[in-house]
């Protein structure tokens, strides 16, 4: 007579709808998982300890277990599940304003590329779409009240540049208010040096580490 008792097993059961129970894995699945990992490391924390832990992995992206791998061995492993990049809404609304900008700066140059400013202001939308791009990938710190000032001063910028490019394009660019381009330029070109104090591009796993 056969019998449906569990037989225990260090590997993580699964339910079995035709038995009615939980039996083990199959031997296929527990063999792959021993043969690449097999080892458990742990640490004890305080609570202040690891809250600035978890703070670290959430800024990482990775997993805890491809964190800890990353800080141990320098490789989080080749399946290790990672997560957006905390900021990457508030990013990703300064690229969308800078891709903006920098279409009617092309608009621009096509009709006028002497205009005062504008290769200067093709240069740093260049300069700051890779910078932050950067960011995305190295996944570092981002300090958000900041990224959402320079979002409002580029989408400031940019409603002014919009607004002179339409008028270019519509009408003539004589009717293009140089000093008010500029000025909108030029406050596009600040905003590089604010992405840099709002970011920390050295820090790849956001520990806050110098």
């Amino acid at each position: 007579m056969t019998s449906n008792n569990h037989v225990a097993s260090d590997q993580e059961p699964f339910l079995d709808a035709s038995i009615g129970g939980v039996v083990d894995q199959p031997e296929k699945r527990q063999k792959s998982q021993k043969r690449i990992r097999n080892h458990r490391a742990s640490a004890s924390y305080d609570d202040a300890e690891y809250e600035q832990f978890l703070n670290n992995v959430a800024r990482s992206g990775l997993s805890i277990s491809g964190y800890i791998r990353m800080r141990t061995l320098g490789d989080p492993g080749p399946r290790t599940q990672t997560q957006p990049h905390p900021a990457a809404q508030q990013l990703g609304q300064v690229l969308a304003a800078l891709g903006k900008i920098g279409s009617n700066f092309s608009q621009l140059a096509r009709l006028d590329d002497t205009l005062p400013g504008l290769k200067d202001g093709i240069t740093a939308v260049s300069d700051m779409r890779a910078y932050l791009h950067d960011i995305l990938a190295k996944r570092s710190l981002v300090d958000p009240e900041g990224l959402a000032d320079v979002y409002a001063l580029l989408d400031e910028a940019g409603n002014v540049i919009n607004t002179q490019a339409y008028l270019a394009n519509s009408k003539d660019v004589q009717v293009v208010s140089q000093r008010v381009l500029k000025n909108a330029i030029d406050l596009v070109i600040q905003q590089m040096d604010l992405l840099i104090t709002v970011t920390h591009e050295g820090d790849p796993l956001g520990n806050g580490e110098p």
